[in-house]
């Protein structure tokens, strides 16, 4: 007994306990499982991009490039024209990288291509299953700024709490059986969620704590190292500027580059006290 409208800006996060459904319900949409009852009416238009949570095999011996030049070389957006290689280069694939074969990237790289094949396929709607996993940093910032400006609705499960914050504007939660709608973040509904321990019934039982997740531990150690290189380039740039202070277009030229690179440090700053204050929170 549920219902729910979804508009063409929406980006909703299905959130919930392992095994509650939300996987099996991508599924049946994409007629992959069958339903119990009921039927599913899609619109003629409609061109769904579903991107599995396992990965599947991709042929060995071909390129990056020719993988996902096999679904479409170039595709029209109301922005304009994108090719393959322009797609390729938004999601850091270098140019040695796109003409490697398959067999040679590593599982992330893999991964990262068959996202890319879902979206070569120009959808209206997006359902993403836990496209997070195995992604670096980079190619999470530009998955985040696809989906931000995607001209249709996605629908996403993920247990990447600073990807939901950052992308959803509502949320759909699996609860004892029931789909419940919250406008509200990720880390918002976490604060006020308590999981049920269907082996134990106590009355007494504290709420639990969920634990930082495998990324967010690993780019918390990464961050630091980021952020010193950052404000080393920066210190560059400032030494620079002082050996073309005479030289005016120059100095325009590494000012926006200086601009550029700190914007930058202040988003990873910002991420990296963001998760500090997460892990201590969890440590006390």
């Amino acid at each position: 007994n549920f219902n729910f409208m979804l508009s063409a800006s929406d980006i909703v996060g299905f959130v919930g306990d392992n095994g509650a459904g939300k996987s099996t319900l991508f599924k049946i949409i994409m007629g992959l499982e069958s339903l119990d009852s009921g039927e599913i009416i899609k619109g003629e238009t409609l061109n769904i991009g579903y991107f599995k949570q396992n990965m599947e095999e991709i042929p060995l011996n071909m390129r990056a490039i020719d993988y996902i030049e096999e679904t479409k070389c170039v595709i029209e957006t109301i922005d304009g024209t994108i090719s393959a290689s322009d797609m390729l280069d938004r999601f850091n694939f270098s140019d040695d990288l796109k003409y490697t074969l398959v067999s040679r990237l590593s599982g992330g790289e893999r991964r990262r291509l068959m996202l890319l094949k879902v979206l070569m396929n120009n959808p209206n709607v997006l359902i993403l299953d836990e496209p997070t996993n195995d992604l670096d940093l980079d190619t999470l910032e530009a998955l985040e700024d696809y989906l931000l400006d995607f001209k249709g609705p996605v629908l996403v499960v993920s247990h990447d709490r600073y990807f939901l914050d950052k992308i959803c504007n509502r949320l759909l939660a699996f609860e004892n059986g029931n789909i419940n709608e919250y406008h509200k973040t990720f880390s918002e509904y976490l604060e006020t969620y308590e999981p049920i321990d269907n082996t134990k019934v106590n009355n007494n039982s504290k709420k639990v704590k969920i634990g930082m997740t495998s990324k967010e531990k690993n780019e918390l150690n990464e961050l630091p190292l980021i952020i010193d290189n950052l404000e080393k380039e920066i210190k560059l740039l400032d030494n620079e500027m002082i050996d073309n202070s005479t030289n005016y277009h120059k100095l325009l030229e590494i000012e926006n580059k200086k601009n550029e690179l700190k914007e930058t440090l202040d988003i990873k700053t910002d991420r990296y006290l963001y998760l500090l204050e997460l892990k201590e929170s969890y440590e006390k």
